[in-house]
């Protein structure tokens, strides 16, 4: 039997304070794993706030392993994207996860 595996994607959304929708981003990202394809969303997102400017982000994100891996800061993570998020946290800003 021939099955197709359709692309995996990764994406998120920005609300205000209200919680009022205010963009959305995403992109195709081929095959990867489910937890690359969240690390890279969360990643995208916070390279997104910076160059819009915002000085205070609220991250929620519903995988606990793409949570936990950026919340418990280590530079020797094997994720590439970790390391990445990781620095885009050390940018003077709030972000909270």
């Amino acid at each position: 039997m021939v099955q197709w595996l359709p692309p995996m994607q990764a994406g998120g959304l920005f609300c205000d304070y209200l919680g009022n929708f205010s963009l959305a981003y995403s992109e195709d990202l081929s095959f990867t794993s489910t937890l690359t394809a969240e690390l890279w969303g969360i990643s995208e997102g916070l390279k997104l706030a910076l160059f819009l400017g915002f000085e205070k982000v609220m991250v929620q994100i519903d995988s606990s392993d793409a949570f936990h891996l950026p919340s418990n800061p280590s530079l020797a993570s094997p994720f590439p994207q970790v390391r990445f998020i990781l620095g885009l946290l050390n940018n003077g800003w709030s972000v909270s996860l």
